[in-house]
């Protein structure tokens, strides 16, 4: 229902929670990859119950007033949408663990570990980009159904800026910080971790990028492409 507020409020709270229970456990050195996904999935399970309180309370009127009117066309045209992006989003839930196969495969434990520390560099990236790429998709998806183009135009000004500071940004502060992260935070043996994402910090602009532009491509629903 595009209340992005309400979407927003329950990921948080979700997110926030697991983190302070984990951040826990690391604190209390009892942390296991059982109690680990314990907590992430307790957590899912009290996230939908906290959005559907909100559902309930934000649209529960609504519902009890309305009639049902089924459009085939629109259910056609929803289903149509839906296939691409459940197939889509498997296809890179599956291509985002191929490198990780391969490097288990055809090289060693300890080269999968600097591939898989390596990437958390981009988690760390997305902790700051990706609540305002999130965002787009629903902002997007509102404008073009109301075909208010000057605001989409002045919006899509204000992103290529953001995205170039953005990615200026990224690539000094990263250039000079990520081996330090690497030896801080993950120590000294990984260190090749935090030079992997030195010489990738340079190319950021292009990731993010293609993030904006996937979210973009997706609020006008232009799914195919």
């Amino acid at each position: 229902l595009q209340n992005v507020k309400l979407q927003y409020a329950c990921e948080a709270i979700r997110m926030r929670c697991v983190t302070i229970f984990v951040g826990c456990l690391v604190f209390f050195d009892t942390i296991t990859l059982y109690n680990f996904s314990q907590i992430r999935l307790i957590w899912v399970i009290i996230g939908v119950f906290i959005a559907w309180l909100f559902f309930w309370k934000e649209y529960a009127p609504i519902f009890r007033k309305a009639t049902v009117n089924v459009d085939k066309d629109v259910l056609k045209t929803q289903r149509s949408y839906a296939w691409k992006i459940m197939i889509g989003m498997q296809i890179g839930t599956i291509y985002s663990q191929i490198g990780q196969q391969f490097a288990i495969s055809f090289l060693w434990p300890y080269d999968a570990g600097i591939w898989t520390n390596y990437m958390t560099f981009f988690t760390g990236i997305s902790v700051f980009t990706g609540p305002i790429i999130a965002y787009l998709f629903p902002l997007f998806t509102e404008l073009y159904k109301k075909n208010e183009q000057t605001k989409i135009k002045l919006v899509q000004k204000y992103l290529i800026r953001w995205v170039i500071i953005a990615s200026v940004w990224i690539a000094i502060g990263w250039w000079y910080f990520s081996e330090r992260a690497a030896v801080t935070f993950l120590t000294e043996k990984f260190r090749m971790s935090g030079i992997l994402f030195k010489w990738t910090s340079l190319g950021m602009f292009f990731v993010i990028a293609t993030w904006v532009q996937f979210a973009l491509l997706a609020g006008a629903w232009l799914v195919q492409e």
